[in-house]
C-alpha cells in the first residue's frame, strides 16, 4: 500500500490544490494523510465575511464545507493542537483517525548567538535596544501594533523597532513611517535562512502577532522558532491560542490580547526596563524548546501513524 504524508511536501497548500491532489491519490490507491496546520476554512470565512457582508458568508461556507470534506475523506488527520479536535469531530472525522502532534522548531539549526553579531553590525543595530518582528504580515496580523510600538519610542534614540517582512504589511508600515516620521522603525526584506540565528539573536525582545478572529485556529510557527533563540517574547494574540498558552505557562514572555494596545505597549516597556526578567524568560523559552523539540521522538510518532496505515 502506498502512503503519502501530504504536508511534508506542501505545507499548508490551498484547499483547492489539496482537493485535486487527494483525487489523484485516491485514483492511484495512495492513502492520504491530512497534516492540519491551520483551519483554513474557518479563517477564510471570518475574513471574507468581514469584507463582503452577505455574499462573503456564502463564500466562506463553501471553503468550510470543502475543508470538512477533505478531512473526512482522509485516511488519517494529524492536527498540530488539541484545539482542532472539535473541528474534526464536527467534520465527521472518526476518532481513531485523529492524531495530535504539536509542531516544533529546528533547535539544532538555531544556535545561540550574542546580540552583537555579524548581522546586527551589518544592519547598524548592534548598539540599539531592538524589538524585532520577522515573518509575514497578512490577514491574521495587525501591523498597526508595530507602528504603535515605534511611536511609543519615537523620542528614545536607544530603541529600534525592526520589522522583517514583505508584501502588504511592509507597504502599510512604510506609509506609517513616512506619515509620522518614525525613523526608529526599521523595515527590512526577508533575510536568508542561514542568517536566521543571528537575526533572532539581534533582538532584545521578539514579537509575534495574531488577530482575535484566528483564535485557536492557527498556531504561529514563528513563536516556536523564537523560543529556540533564548530571547523573551512579547505576543499580541488570543490567550487561548496554543502558542500563547505555551509562552504564558512556561513564563517565556508576555502575552496580551491583540486588541489591547495599551497593555501591549506596557508589556514592551516592562521588558525593556527589566534586564533580569528578559534573561529569565529567554532561558525559560530555550529550556522548553530543548525539552520538547526532540526530532527523534517526533519522527517516531509520525512513523507510528504511517505504520498503522500500512498494516
Amino acid at each position: 500500500m502506498n502512503l503519502l504524508l501530504m504536508q511534508l511536501f506542501l505545507p499548508t497548500p490551498p484547499l483547492g490544490a489539496q482537493s485535486r491532489l487527494m483525487a489523484q491519490c485516491h485514483k492511484q490507491n495512495i492513502q492520504f494523510i491530512f497534516w492540519l496546520q491551520d483551519v483554513l476554512g474557518t479563517g477564510i470565512k471570518n475574513n471574507v465575511s468581514k469584507k463582503l457582508p452577505g455574499i462573503g458568508h456564502l463564500i466562506g461556507n463553501h471553503y468550510v464545507h470543502l475543508e470538512n470534506r477533505l478531512l473526512k475523506k482522509s485516511q488519517a488527520v494529524v492536527a498540530i493542537t488539541e484545539d482542532f479536535v472539535p473541528v474534526l469531530t464536527r467534520a465527521g472525522v472518526p476518532k481513531e483517525a485523529v492524531h495530535v502532534i504539536h509542531n516544533w522548531a529546528p533547535l539544532n539549526e538555531i544556535p545561540i548567538f550574542d546580540r552583537r553579531n555579524g548581522w546586527s553590525h551589518r544592519n547598524g543595530l548592534a548598539d540599539f535596544f531592538c524589538f524585532l518582528y520577522s515573518g509575514t504580515l497578512g490577514m491574521k496580523h495587525n501591523p498597526q501594533l508595530l507602528a504603535d510600538l515605534a511611536w511609543q519610542y519615537r523620542d528614545n534614540p536607544a530603541v529600534r523597532v525592526v520589522v522583517i517582512t514583505e508584501g502588504l504589511g511592509e507597504e502599510y508600515l512604510k506609509q506609517k513611517k513616512a506619515e509620522h516620521g518614525l525613523d526608529n522603525l526599521i523595515i527590512l526584506p526577508f533575510q536568508p535562512y542561514k542568517e536566521l540565528p543571528e537575526v533572532l539573536a539581534a533582538a532584545d525582545v521578539l514579537l509575534a502577532l495574531l488577530e482575535k478572529d484566528a483564535g485557536v485556529f492557527a498556531v504561529p510557527s514563528k513563536v516556536l522558532t523564537s523560543l529556540c533563540a533564548k530571547r523573551p517574547l512579547l505576543l499580541a494574540m488570543p490567550l487561548e491560542n496554543l502558542a500563547a498558552r505555551i509562552v504564558d505557562k512556561n513564563e517565556a514572555g508576555i502575552v496580551v490580547e491583540p486588541e489591547n494596545v495599551s497593555v501591549f505597549l506596557e508589556g514592551a516597556e516592562r521588558l525593556k526596563e527589566d534586564k533580569k526578567l528578559r534573561e529569565q524568560m529567554g532561558k525559560n523559552g530555550r529550556r522548553y524548546a530543548e525539552e520538547h523539540f526532540d526530532i527523534g521522538k517526533i519522527t517516531d510518532r509520525f512513523e507510528a501513524i504511517l505504520s498503522g496505515l500500512a498494516v
